[in-house]
């Protein structure tokens, strides 16, 4: 994703998200309750974790929550502060991440793809029916 990308996604996204993109290989440092459930992936896996953590972290400071620890939850799915809603995705060396506050927004994703048709099986699931465009 290029810079520009970027700042044309923060653009899209509006008022009230922050949104941050950083390379997988910076990394990132992880707490304690972090470290612990992903201390048996495989050093990739780990690399990828921690950089999005890492983004999570700097946007969640943009909305004043400093050094919070982002913990995984049963589902692998990121366990966010109370009052934050977000998400983090990570390929093609990038990590993003993008959070608000709950009382602005009831949810907000984000996931990485490389940009190439999608799958039948797929379509049906992530777009609505006004999104399909008939082959």
């Amino acid at each position: 994703m290029t810079p520009g990308a970027v700042s044309r996604l923060a653009e899209a996204i509006g008022p009230g998200c922050v949104l941050v993109c950083r390379p997988v290989s910076l990394g990132g440092q992880l707490t304690r309750e972090e470290a612990e459930v992903i201390a048996k992936a495989i050093p990739a896996r780990r690399t990828e974790f921690a950089a999005g953590r890492a983004a999570a972290r700097e946007a969640l400071s943009a909305l004043g929550r400093h050094g919070v620890s982002i913990p995984m939850g049963a589902d692998r799915a990121p366990q966010w502060p109370s009052g934050i809603v977000g998400s983090i995705s990570h390929g093609a060396g990038l990590a993003v991440a993008i959070v608000s506050s709950s009382a602005r927004m009831q949810a907000v994703g984000i996931d990485i793809e490389p940009d190439l048709p999608l799958p039948d099986d797929v379509i049906t699931t992530v777009l609505r029916p006004d999104e399909r465009v008939a082959k």
